[in-house]
């Protein structure tokens, strides 16, 4: 219900939210259905595929969206000092930090 404030708040504070813990959405891959399956699994399956596949993609929108804010938010003159090519480290590194930050944040 949470999930997305996971990208704003420590391990910790999420956890005072949600009982259940955050962990990001893995991509699903390609659909593959079962081998031998009826069709109610064959349909069971392709929807549980849907769903996963709609959470990775969201959640990785949300973070782009994220990410693309903070760089928003620094005062023009730093971003033309810096370059295209500069921004788009800047948002990998903000990403990298973001990753480390939750990793070490964890209580």
């Amino acid at each position: 219900m949470y999930s997305h404030l996971s990208l704003l708040l420590t391990l910790k504070h999420y956890a005072a939210l949600s009982e259940e813990e955050f962990t990001s959405p893995t991509n699903p891959g390609p659909f593959t259905p079962p081998e031998k399956g009826t069709e109610a699994q064959i349909r069971a399956a392709c929807e549980f595929w849907k769903e996963a596949h709609y959470m990775f993609h969201l959640f990785q929108d949300v973070q782009r969206a994220f990410i693309a804010q903070v760089i928003a938010a620094m005062e023009s003159p730093y971003l033309a000092a810096c370059g295209t090519q500069t921004q788009a480290v800047m948002g990998t590194v903000f990403l990298s930090y973001y990753n480390i930050y939750r990793q070490h944040t964890v209580t």
